[in-house]
C-alpha cells in the first residue's frame, strides 16, 4: 500500500515552475458536465489498483484513497469530459466533530468549468457517494503537468503506477501552524520522455 509523496523526491531547489507559460484557449460549446448518474457508471466500470492505496488512520477512524488506472490523454479528458480520479473510504469519524463525509465510499470527479467571463475557468471536483449524492464540491483544484528529466530506473518505475497520497500545508515549522490542513494528490496520466517522464497530476484539499 503506497504511504509515501513522490512530489518531493528532489531537493526544493531543483523544482522550477513554470505557471502560465501555455494558455488554454477554449472555442465552441463544450459537453454538459456529467451527472452523478453518468460518474457512478464510469466508476463502477473502473479499475481501482487497490495495491497502491494510500491508507491515513486518525484518532476516531480512517481514510483509504485508492486510484484508478491512468490515463493516456489525461489533460484532454479532463478538460473536455471531466476525469475520475479515485475513490474515498471512510471507517468511523476520521473528520472529528467537523465531518463532510460520513462512513461509506465516495467517487472524486474532477472536471473544468467554466466561468462567465473568458478567463474564470475553474478546475473543480465533485465528491460523490455510491448512493448517488454529492457529499461535497471542492473548488480550490490544482492540475499540474510535472515533468521529470534523467531519472534513474527505480523512480522511472514509481512514477508509472496509478498513486494518490495527503500531504500537509507547508514544510517544517511553517506546517506546525496548519496541523489540521491537508492537500489529496493523484496521478491522472504518465508518458515517457527521453531518460525521464511526463506526469499529469492532481491536488485538491482534503477538508
Amino acid at each position: 500500500m503506497g504511504d509515501m509523496s513522490h512530489e518531493h523526491d528532489l531537493p526544493l531547489q531543483e523544482f522550477r515552475r513554470h505557471s502560465g507559460a501555455i494558455s488554454l484557449i477554449v472555442v465552441g460549446t463544450r459537453p454538459t458536465p456529467k451527472s452523478v448518474d453518468n460518474i457512478l457508471e464510469i466508476a463502477n466500470a473502473a479499475h481501482f489498483h487497490e495495491e497502491e492505496s494510500f491508507m491515513e488512520r486518525r484518532e476516531n477512524g480512517s481514510i483509504e484513497y485508492v486510484p484508478c488506472s491512468l490515463s493516456d490523454h489525461p489533460i484532454l479528458q479532463l478538460i473536455s469530459e471531466g476525469r475520475l480520479q479515485y475513490k474515498i473510504i471512510v471507517s468511523g469519524s476520521p473528520y472529528g466533530e467537523l465531518p463532510y463525509l460520513a462512513p461509506g465510499t465516495y467517487y472524486n470527479w474532477i472536471e473544468f468549468v467554466e466561468g462567465p467571463d473568458h478567463d474564470e475557468g475553474r478546475w473543480v471536483a465533485r465528491i460523490v457517494s455510491e448512493e448517488g449524492a454529492v457529499a461535497r464540491v471542492v473548488t480550490g483544484v490544482e492540475v499540474k503537468q510535472i515533468f521529470g528529466f534523467h531519472l534513474d530506473a527505480a523512480m522511472l518505475a514509481e512514477h508509472k503506477k496509478p498513486s494518490v497520497h495527503v500531504h500537509g500545508i507547508g514544510i517544517g515549522e511553517v506546517s506546525e501552524n496548519f496541523p489540521g490542513a491537508r492537500w489529496a494528490s493523484a496521478t491522472s496520466g504518465w508518458a515517457p520522455l527521453g531518460s525521464g517522464c511526463c506526469r499529469v497530476v492532481s491536488c485538491q484539499p482534503d477538508r
